[in-house]
């Protein structure tokens, strides 16, 4: 009887586990694919006829967009900074050098460039269906013995923001040309999370979740072309010799 009884229980227990295994992710891990962010200006001059140095500040993310470190928002940047230099060479300008922070100009820097460009990449994200947060329940207990909950995100979200771009005269840092461009506005990027969180927050942990990245990766690929379309027709040279006379007024005011 004691083994028959041994029996029962060991069935019941190895039926226990085999029935809450069910709900383990088995399928792959999904791989987080590679996003080309590329622009060539379909008009490109000859190598410094404009005339114009430029001081150009690394693009850097609006202060409250608190996921600028998540690896999408890097490369984006990245890419980012790196066709607006090409852009910039194309354009006919001169690049005297790529700062940190507009802080890091020297005054020889500031006497030289006739401009510095400062860009601040705005994006923002709602979610017009709701938040889209799911709570699971997973067999799983605190070590207080309540039961853990886990949460995962399935929902779209609309991604639109702006970029802005500041002109300023450096050794004045009188502002004298400013540019936003709208971020083309994707109104459904579907996504739903691989894993499965301790809290529904958007967070780092979020946003580098493989279904995410890829998900944002693409919506974001779509926008860039489009972004630098509008980039490409507004650092038209001809605006900048234009205001050469002011440039010349403002730093003829603070050479010491």
């Amino acid at each position: 009887m004691k083994k028959l009884l041994l029996f029962a229980t060991l069935f019941f227990v190895s039926l226990l586990f085999s029935t809450c295994s069910v709900g383990k992710k088995t399928a792959t891990i999904p791989v987080r694919q590679t996003f080309t962010f590329d622009y060539k200006s379909p008009s490109s001059g000859k190598p410094n006829a404009a005339g114009i140095v430029v001081g150009l500040v690394k693009p850097k993310y609006a202060a409250r967009f608190e996921y600028s470190g998540s690896d999408i928002f890097v490369n984006f940047r990245d890419a980012f900074e790196n066709d607006l230099k090409e852009l910039i060479i194309d354009k006919g300008f001169t690049i005297q050098n790529v700062y940190p922070e507009f802080a890091n100009l020297t005054y020889q820097d500031k006497l030289r460039a006739d401009i510095a460009l400062d860009i601040e990449i705005d994006p923002r994200f709602s979610t017009p269906n709701g938040d889209g947060w799911k709570t699971y329940t997973p067999f799983q207990f605190s070590a207080s013995g309540n039961v853990r909950h886990e949460y995962g995100f399935v929902g779209s979200v609309s991604l639109i923001g702006k970029i802005n771009i500041t002109g300023r005269e450096p050794l004045s840092h009188e502002t004298i040309w400013v540019k936003s461009i709208e971020i083309p506005t994707i109104g459904s990027v579907d996504i739903s999370t691989y894993y499965r969180y301790n809290e529904p927050v958007f967070n780092a942990n979020f946003y580098n979740d493989p279904n995410v990245y890829n998900s944002l990766g693409a919506a974001l690929q779509k926008q860039y072309a489009a972004i630098f379309q509008q980039l490409d027709s507004y650092l038209d040279p001809r605006e900048f010799t234009d205001l050469k006379p002011q440039i010349k007024e403002l730093k003829s005011k603070k050479v010491y």
